[in-house]
C-alpha cells in the first residue's frame, strides 16, 4: 500500500520496520512499524521474532507535553536530531527513536536549555551525547517515560561507542557554531552544515546565509550588517 501510494524508491523495507521517505516534504522520513495490541498497551516485533511492549499514545502525548514545556522548540530540535544522526552515523545504529529518548532523557535530567533553538539545539546535542557516553561507559539504561519502571531495549547491534564520539564532537560544533558572532554567520553555518548534512537532493539542510560564500567567508561585494538587518544570523532565525 506505501509502495502505491508513494512509490517504490521511496519505500525502504527492514526486517522490522519499514521507512518512508515522503514525496514534497523537505526530506521528512517516518518510521513504519506493525504492532498489534497488547491490553492497555502495544507489541511490536523484535529482532528475535519475539514481541516487546510499548505505548506509542502515551509516547505521543509526552512529546507534546514537552514541547509545550520548552516553548515549541522540543519537536523542531528532535528533527534535527533525527537529521543530525543520519549525516553522522547513516546506517549504523541506534536509529532515530533512540535518538529522540536520548533527548527526553536529558530534558528529564535537566540537561538541556535555552531560549531560541540555536541554544536549544546546542544544548541539546550536548544533552544526547552524555547520554550517549553513559550507554557506552557506564551500561546506563535509558528509562522507558511511557510505561512506569521500564527501560528502553537497544538493538544488539547498536555501536553506542561511535555514536558517543560522533556526538560529542558534532555537540563541540554545535556549541561553537551557536556561540559564534553575527560576523562569523557563514562560519558557524559550516560547521552547522557538518552536523546535519544534505537532504535527498544534496542541498544542505542548513543554508549559507546571504553574503558569503560556501566556505563561510564574506563575498568580496556583501554589504556590511546594521542594526536591524533582517538577513539570517547563525543566532536567532537559524532554526524555525
Amino acid at each position: 500500500m506505501l509502495v502505491k501510494e508513494y512509490g517504490k524508491k521511496n519505500v525502504t523495507r527492514y526486517d522490522r520496520s519499514v521507512t518512508l521517505l515522503v514525496p514534497d516534504a523537505d526530506g521528512l522520513f517516518i518510521d513504519v512499524v506493525p504492532a498489534r495490541k497488547a491490553g492497555a498497551v502495544w507489541e511490536i516485533p523484535t529482532k528475535d521474532e519475539g514481541w516487546v511492549e510499548t505505548n506509542p499514545v502515551k509516547m505521543t502525548e509526552l512529546k507534546e507535553d514537552k514541547n509545550a514545556e520548552y516553548d515549541e522548540l522540543y519537536v523542531p530540535c528532535v528533527k534535527l536530531l533525527r537529521q543530525a544522526r543520519r549525516n553522522l552515523l547513516g546506517k549504523t545504529k541506534p536509529g532515530g527513536f533512540t535518538v529522540e529518548m536520548a533527548l527526553y532523557t536529558a530534558c528529564e535530567e535537566g540537561l538541556v536549555s535555552g531560549e531560541t533553538m540555536a541554544e536549544f539545539f546546542a544544548s541539546a546535542m550536548e544533552g544526547v551525547a552524555d547520554v550517549f557516553r553513559r550507554i557506552a561507559d557506564d551500561d546506563f539504561e535509558m528509562p522507558d517515560p511511557s510505561m512506569d519502571g521500564k527501560v528502553l531495549d537497544f538493538d544488539e547491534d547498536a555501536d553506542f561507542d561511535t555514536a558517543r564520539d560522533k556526538f560529542t564532537t558534532a555537540a563541540a560544533d554545535a556549541r561553537t557554531a551557536c556561540d559564534m558572532g553575527d560576523d562569523e554567520a557563514g562560519k558557524a553555518a559550516v560547521l552547522l552544515q557538518g552536523i546535519l548534512g544534505s537532504n535527498d537532493d544534496f542541498t544542505n539542510v542548513f543554508p549559507m546565509p546571504s553574503g558569503y560564500d560556501k566556505d563561510g567567508n564574506k563575498k568580496s561585494d556583501s554589504k556590511s550588517r546594521t542594526s536591524g538587518d533582517k538577513r539570517t544570523t547563525a543566532g536567532d532565525l537559524r532554526f524555525g
